[in-house]
């Protein structure tokens, strides 16, 4: 889990500048070891192994040094509900397997699943070797989809922890089927506070998405046409403002296959690296 949430815990261990003493902290921290979010509740790892890269069918399987195949389609009759988007398929007893590096650090593999799926809410689970982290989303009227937690957990640095809870949000993660298409914005915000080696720091978070293009990628997991979707995140608070730049790539029938970003000079991604739907 370190890999994955190393970024956003390096954005966070910068409010400790804003807490008395906590300057001082916090940069022998980024220094050293890097800050980590440990998981609020622990989660066992999904029973068996990850599934195989998908390969077109009648293939051979694919050696080592072979080029990654193009993808199928996912199959029409898989199934879905309320929540389910062409392009976020919120679908019980689907597996994602994603892998994920931040810098120089190894890759790391981890999992992502759905739990308590109803017609207007889900949990969203990843899965790493050392425990999971959940996030709670709601479905909207619309067809849009809204992750109503901003992180979860605690960031842990040498000074101290940064405990997380989102006081407000608004808006939309990820709009409504109809809406999403080419040159299409949309923005959410969170109102959250972060206690910081004893004292209080409310901040806001804005996230403001374009859906630039449709694009040609390759992953692990095959090639595939994919939406880009370039997201800019502001973080304001304790004196400190922050700016991330994501870029995501999503593929119909099968959701997120590729991340990538930099911050604070760390380059970031994750990709597909298999799936698996009923």
């Amino acid at each position: 889990m370190r890999v994955r949430v190393m970024i956003a815990a390096l954005a966070l261990a910068v409010l400790a500048c804003a807490a008395p003493g906590g300057a001082e902290e916090v940069v022998e921290d980024l220094a050293g070891d890097t800050p980590t979010i440990e998981a609020t509740e622990p989660f066992p790892t999904p029973v068996g192994d990850p599934q195989p890269t998908p390969t077109q069918a009648g293939s051979d399987e694919a050696g080592d040094d072979a080029a990654p195949p193009e993808a199928d389609s996912p199959s029409q009759g898989q199934a879905e509900n309320a929540c389910s988007h062409p392009y976020f398929p919120v679908i019980e007893g689907a597996a994602w397997t994603y892998q994920s590096a931040v810098g120089s650090e190894p890759p790391e593999t981890y999992n992502v699943t759905y739990q308590d799926v109803t017609g207007d809410s889900f949990t969203y689970v990843q899965t790493w070797p050392d425990g999971s982290v959940r996030s709670e989303w709601q479905c909207s009227g619309e067809g849009g989809l809204v992750q109503t937690e901003y992180g979860q957990g605690q960031v842990t640095t040498s000074g101290g922890g940064i405990e997380l809870e989102t006081l407000s949000f608004d808006g939309i993660n990820f709009p409504a089927p109809q809406d999403f298409v080419p040159g299409a914005t949309w923005q959410a915000s969170y109102t959250a506070a972060a206690e910081v080696q004893g004292t209080e720091i409310v901040y806001d978070i804005v996230m403001d998405y374009v859906y630039t293009n449709d694009e040609e990628i390759t992953v692990p997991a095959g090639t595939f046409t994919a939406a880009r979707v370039e997201s800019i995140i502001t973080q304001t608070g304790g004196g400190v403002d922050l700016t991330f730049n994501t870029v995501s790539w999503y593929v119909e029938g099968i959701g997120l296959v590729d991340n990538e970003s930099e911050t604070f000079g760390f380059e970031s991604y994750y990709e597909l690296v298999s799936y698996e739907l009923p």
